[in-house]
């Protein structure tokens, strides 16, 4: 999922790691996920310990290491699916490439009172491998504003968003906007929205409004009455909801930042050791 670029940087010794810093708000407001990231270098493998309470850096830091494999994680969290090993050359800095996932939506306050629920920009991301199940989360934000900006390392994710999940790929130095849309109201009631036909009820439609939901192919159900008993049937029918109409399409492209010739800071003794993923 990862690809490494190198950038010379004269003062270096023997290396470094950047993970850029790529929005333009600060972390700990609202609507941006707190991304940290946390180091372990050496053999035997050893924790470089940052000045956050955890032992993390904050993305941006220019991070001194020693040559060699260097493994590093990258999210709201530790886990192992955050991890991405990274070949540090002596005098290089190893720069991670990055990209942002970004959900606008209502504002809650502009949403009158349905049989649906109140929707805000609040989503997750997971891993979305190449093979095998995956489903890792990796990176969480929670508001309950209209925005919410998710910054990750380039590759495949799985977006969850109001009941429902679209698998994409995150360019490097890309704000990916997560592509919704609205459907309804409709003259059934009790719509349920679901991901496959017979699958579980993921939401419930508004029936006053328009609910917004992800620009994707969904199996929407409702009970009909019968002549027969039990006297209702289930109804499903595939609809196709198409994503609301944006200038330039949902990937925007951001500048890629540039390596600054400095030397990094001082580097930290490793404090505790622990086991990398092979």
């Amino acid at each position: 999922m990862i690809a490494v670029l190198a950038a010379l940087a004269s003062c270096l010794e023997p290396g470094a790691v950047l993970v850029p810093e790529l929005r333009g708000k600060a972390v700990g407001q609202p609507g941006v996920s707190d991304t940290r990231v946390w180091i372990s270098a050496g053999e035997p493998r050893a924790a470089v310990v940052g000045p956050g309470v955890d032992g993390a850096f904050a993305p941006g830091a220019l991070i001194a290491v020693p040559a060699g494999v260097v493994v590093v994680e990258i999210g709201t969290e530790r886990a192992d699916a955050n991890r991405v090993r990274l070949n540090v050359e002596p005098g290089l800095t190893s720069v991670v490439p990055m990209g942002l996932v970004a959900v606008t939506v209502e504002p809650a306050v502009a949403q009158v009172l349905d049989a649906c629920r109140i929707w805000s920009a609040s989503f997750e991301l997971a891993l979305q491998p190449l093979s095998g199940p995956g489903g890792a989360v990796v990176t969480r934000v929670s508001t309950e504003g209209a925005t919410s900006l998710a910054l990750v390392p380039a590759g495949y994710y799985r977006v969850l968003w109001n009941g429902g999940a679209i698998e994409v790929a995150v360019p490097p130095w890309t704000r990916y906007h997560v592509e919704t849309g609205r459907i309804g109201p409709l003259r059934e009631s009790r719509v349920q929205l679901s991901e496959f036909e017979g699958g579980p009820d993921a939401l419930t439609l508004c029936e006053r409004r328009a609910t917004r939901v992800l620009a994707r192919p969904w199996y929407a159900s409702y009970s009909e009455a019968t002549s027969e008993p039990p006297f209702r049937k289930k109804v499903w029918a595939r609809v196709a909801v198409p994503a609301d109409e944006r200038r330039g399409g949902p990937f925007e492209s951001l500048k890629r930042p540039k390596v600054k010739k400095e030397c990094p800071p001082e580097r930290v003794s490793a404090v505790s050791l622990w086991e990398a993923p092979e």
